[in-house]
């Protein structure tokens, strides 16, 4: 990574999106094994006794397998950390959950794109009006010459 960050070489752009996706599914696939593995039992106990919305919507998760658990990723709600723990308590398999955490990663770029973008529309009259500047005083010095 130190070697590809020198101007001369390119790439880095791309490694430093592909580090990042890499580090989100690593941290997604780790919720999930732990929420497995403690929390189960206490998620069996409040879908069958405690909350009949959240046994049915259990019900729908496993039923529905990797489309199910791909839209639900791609949601702006439940938030992916809450889906996480649903899912590897109601018993999604890892091998399901790892297809839709590889195939929703693209989602965590949007926001800060649009944010980009959005910046970009804020800044551009300001910046129109400085090169419009320029150009003047560049003519203007021109002109005197």
């Amino acid at each position: 990574m130190v070697l590809v960050s020198f101007p001369p070489l390119l790439g880095h752009e791309i490694l430093t999106v592909l580090q990042c996706g890499v580090t989100t599914l690593a941290g997604e696939i780790a919720c999930f094994f732990a929420f497995k593995y403690a929390c189960t039992f206490r998620g069996k106990t409040f879908e069958t006794n405690l909350n009949i919305e959240y046994g049915a919507l259990a019900h729908v998760v496993r039923q529905g397998g990797l489309l199910i658990v791909l839209v639900m990723r791609y949601s702006v709600s439940p938030r992916t950390v809450l889906s996480t723990a649903m899912f590897s308590t109601v018993g999604v398999s890892p091998h399901i959950f790892l297809a839709a955490a590889f195939l929703s990663v693209p989602k965590s770029f949007v926001p800060v794109l649009y944010w980009i973008y959005r910046k970009m529309e804020q800044a551009k009259e300001a910046y129109i009006y400085s090169r419009r500047n320029a150009t003047q005083a560049k003519a203007a010095k021109e002109c005197i010459e």
